[in-house]
């Protein structure tokens, strides 16, 4: 299980503003602190930006050294409660799990038996990934994000999910 929620984002100034609205949205408001701010990514955007709010949520402009522009083409979307969630592919998943923590080889063991057996049932050599164009997110947290489209996507990985992704 996860104590936090990593999200990756589009690191522009423009979707900073986008994701840092809609994380205000959260019980403590943690991220409101970020609202005048410039691009907290810069100058080397490769640091995480660790919101403390109800519940943590770990900011990324990149994960395991792959960047948005290389992720995106990796989203794909899963419903939950008639929303539609853009999440990363198990393969896109799989891309960000390749350092050495024992957590992430942890994850890497159970993303590559997922596909495996993924693979088993469709018989097929690779799954085709999502499409490359941004996915919005129409909800985040709070009622006034639901319309809000950003170029985030969730990194958490759990059997649950990846259960629930190919239901």
């Amino acid at each position: 299980q996860s104590d936090d929620i990593d999200i990756l984002v589009n690191p522009t100034l423009e979707n900073q503003k986008k994701w840092v609205f809609a994380l205000s949205e959260l019980p403590d408001k943690a991220a409101k602190e970020l609202e005048n701010e410039g691009n907290v990514f810069s100058p080397d955007y490769t640091m995480a930006i660790r919101i403390n709010d109800e519940v943590t949520v770990d900011v990324l402009p990149a994960a395991c050294g792959k960047n948005w522009e290389t992720l995106k083409s990796h989203v794909e979307t899963i419903q939950s409660d008639g929303i539609d969630i853009p999440v990363l592919s198990l393969e896109g998943l799989l891309l960000t799990k390749q350092g050495l923590r024992p957590k992430d080889q942890l994850d890497r063991s159970v993303l590559e038996r997922a596909l495996k057996k993924e693979r088993e049932i469709w018989n097929m050599d690779s799954k085709p990934v999502g499409p490359s164009d941004q996915q919005p997110i129409k909800r985040i947290v709070g009622r006034r994000s639901r319309e809000l489209s950003t170029d985030c996507i969730p990194l958490s990985i759990s059997e649950e999910r990846i259960a629930f992704s190919r239901q």
